[in-house]
């Protein structure tokens, strides 16, 4: 008799487990292979062709019942609940950290924490050194974000900064003194490079036609060219370019360099 009664209670908790979810009907169809002599039934195959209107219509039917449970018992559609718990995952993170360069004895990197939407520039001098904000790419100039991209001297000194406006895909070259977290008057236009290997002082980099990104000729014909720090840009020196150097057979498409070994 006890058997019964507990045979019975499990019967009944399985049915009542089952009650609470009420699927949409899934038909099934005769439809069978046949393999090596073994017959194989596939009753939902018509499932399969994804251009037929009932099989949108049942995966129509399937997600609206996913989310309709979801919104009685977790307050929240699928997508709602899977983009709460990706916040909450995001903000368990203490912050996102991706080195940039160690040099004169200071380490820098770009961080950004949970709540911000953009990696900010920093750097310590020595591992156990002080966390110094260098560059707020949100304060560069007020109202507007800026993309970057850091190249930072030998000594450490002096960042070289490709600065565009978010969206825009042309920048400039600014330089970031480090002591003083102020930029120097050198700019270079429309152009994308940094610090010389093992240089505190020179730049190289590739200067396009200008900012208009749909000009056919923009990043055609680029010089390779070399800035020296405190000196005028206009009197850049050109370093390889398929103009002066013919010689060299540098298509139209193809930006030329000078590396160092």
């Amino acid at each position: 008799m006890k058997k019964l009664i507990v045979l019975l209670t499990v019967i009944t908790l399985g049915q009542i487990t089952f009650a609470q979810y009420r699927y949409p009907a899934s038909k099934t169809v005769e439809v069978s292979d046949t393999y090596f002599g073994t017959t194989v039934s596939d009753p939902y195959r018509w499932l399969e062709d994804l251009k037929n209107p009932e099989v949108e219509t049942w995966f129509k039917a399937q997600a609206d019942y996913t989310n309709a449970e979801l919104a009685s018992r977790m307050g929240g559609t699928s997508q709602d609940i899977l983009m709460k718990e990706l916040k909450a995952f995001d903000n368990m993170k203490s912050g996102r950290y991706s080195p940039v360069a160690k040099a004169g004895g200071k380490y820098f990197y770009e961080k950004r924490l949970p709540d911000e939407q953009v990696s900010k520039l920093y750097y310590r001098q020595g591992k156990n050194g002080k966390e110094i904000l260098l560059f707020d790419p949100q304060a560069f100039v007020e109202g507007k974000t800026y993309d970057y991209s850091p190249s930072v001297s030998a000594d450490g000194s002096k960042v070289a900064m490709v600065l565009s406006e978010a969206g825009t895909e042309t920048g400039d070259i600014h330089i970031l003194d480090v002591a003083t977290g102020s930029f120097l008057s050198d700019v270079i236009p429309h152009s994308t490079g940094g610090f010389a290997e093992g240089s505190n002082t020179d730049l190289h980099y590739h200067q396009l036609k200008g900012y208009d990104v749909h000009d056919p000729e923009q990043r055609l014909n680029i010089p390779f060219k070399l800035h020296v720090l405190g000196t005028p840009v206009e009197e850049d020196m050109v370093l390889v370019s398929a103009k002066n150097n013919p010689e060299l057979n540098i298509s139209a498409e193809i930006h030329p360099v000078i590396m160092e070994f």
